[in-house]
């Protein structure tokens, strides 16, 4: 399979630049990488060239400190946020089981359902017998301990208000008499 793409130069990425030996040998190895991957994954350069244009050079770079910044994100994310395991994975088991259960292929077939037409039919009633009255709950307030443990009710603003306004009465009533 034949490349249609020019493999990368030294030229190309140290335009411009004044560098070390050192630095030279770094490029090196990275346009070497970069070669082989344009060699492994073409479609992976298509992608690339439609997102950073040849001829826009201002919007290659913008989307390029995007990506940087988004990676940078995702990595602190990571970092300082790592995924929960066992709550994903018991979430993953509830969503499971409660697929399993709503699969319509696991549904047996129900008999026609009871509505207030047939509770009032003769042959209804005849042959399933008479429904079982339902069981009167008793209020759990009588026998629970809390009864005897009542809070007083605390008294709203203007309940107050009014208590301080009728003092404010009273004393003036009484500073009257006595002046």
């Amino acid at each position: 399979m034949e490349n249609k793409y020019p493999k990368l130069i030294l030229k190309d990425l140290t335009q411009g630049l004044n560098l070390s030996a050192k630095e030279i040998l770094e490029y090196e190895k990275l346009i070497d990488q970069l070669n082989q991957i344009a060699e492994q994954n073409p479609e992976y350069i298509d992608s690339l060239k439609k997102r950073y244009p040849k001829n826009d050079p201002r919007l290659s770079q913008l989307r390029y400190k995007l990506d940087m910044m988004t990676s940078a994100s995702d990595e602190y994310m990571e970092m300082h946020f790592p995924e929960n395991k066992k709550l994903y994975d018991k979430v993953q088991d509830t969503i499971k089981k409660n697929i399993k259960l709503t699969d319509p292929k696991t549904f047996k077939n129900v008999k026609d359902p009871v509505n207030f037409g047939n509770l009032l039919a003769v042959k209804y009633v005849s042959k399933h017998g008479v429904p079982e009255k339902k069981l009167r709950l008793q209020s759990r307030n009588k026998k629970t301990a809390s009864r005897f443990l009542k809070k007083p009710r605390l008294k709203t603003k203007s309940e107050l208000i009014d208590e301080k306004i009728q003092q404010l009465d009273i004393d003036m009533k009484k500073t009257q008499r006595e002046a």
